[in-house]
């Protein structure tokens, strides 16, 4: 399986070109990286950067209606906005461990952040 990952930064880059510019209106645009990283490499690159001897096991199996090349063509947002991702898979991967080490404590899991939300807008219900 071949995926398309783009860092959340480069995402912020793409929307803040685009943010009422006219030359966007009525387009779609693809944003990504453009660039092919296979689902074992995405494994073997968090097993790296985690300090851990890679553990992968792919079944081949899958669900029906999944996709299993997705790849953004960016021609368009190139084109029309001049836009290019800076961050590489490897580097936004990283920035990503770092985040998640730092943002890992109990208080701060992201289910607990997601049910003290919930709570604070009275939107969590306990089943009778």
């Amino acid at each position: 399986m071949q995926r398309d990952f783009v860092y959340v930064g480069d995402v912020v880059e793409s929307l803040r070109l685009s943010a009422g510019n006219e030359s966007v209106f009525n387009q779609t645009l693809n944003v990504g990286n453009g660039r092919i990283v296979t689902l074992a490499q995405a494994g073997e690159e968090m097993f790296k950067l985690l300090g851990a001897e890679p553990k992968l096991n792919f079944s081949g199996k899958y669900r029906l209606g999944d996709i299993n090349h997705a790849v953004a063509d960016t021609e368009s947002i190139k084109d029309i906005l001049n836009y290019c991702p800076a961050t590489s898979f490897s580097d936004g991967l990283k920035e990503f461990v770092v985040w998640a080490s730092e943002n890992s404590s109990a208080e701060n899991n992201i289910d607990s952040v997601a049910e003290k939300q919930l709570v604070e807008r009275n939107l969590l219900r306990q089943a009778q």
